[in-house]
């Protein structure tokens, strides 16, 4: 099992060898243990995203999405107005490594812009680097 760290400021990644049966430890103290992580609303223009019930809405109206669809929107959220890179929204929303012809986070991507459409946000394409969520100036 291969863990891969991402620096979120730099986007620096190290890549680490590690046995399967201490990777299957280290994810059951992580989801088990440890301290609670900090949930709560985010809000970025017009579309707000409930950690705590993994709704996300726009202006009061329920918006659908996967499991991968929010995983994505809340990591652009948390870090809206700054680049994530691919690598890094692969990791955290597919949890899995990136390779150079795979499009599903494009298409993902895709599915979420359609449906944030008439939100006041849009993701943009950081050619090369990444994604960055946005409020639009005009909504």
């Amino acid at each position: 099992m291969i863990i891969v760290l991402v620096d979120d400021r730099t986007g620096e990644t190290d890549r680490y060898e590690i046995p399967a049966g201490l990777a299957v430890r280290v994810r059951a103290l992580l989801r088990d243990g440890g301290e609670p992580v900090q949930r709560g609303q985010i809000v970025v223009g017009n579309l707000y995203i409930d950690q705590c019930t993994r709704a996300v809405t726009i202006e009061g109206v329920a918006v659908k999405c996967t499991s991968v669809e929010y995983a994505i929107l809340e990591r652009l959220a948390r870090d809206a107005g700054r680049v994530v890179s691919r690598e890094a929204l692969m990791l955290s929303a597919c949890e899995r490594e990136p390779s150079p012809f795979d499009r599903a986070l494009d298409v993902h991507v895709s599915r979420i812009r359609r449906k944030l459409r008439h939100s006041g946000t849009e993701i943009v394409t950081v050619r090369g680097t990444g994604y960055m969520l946005a409020a639009r100036a005009d909504p």
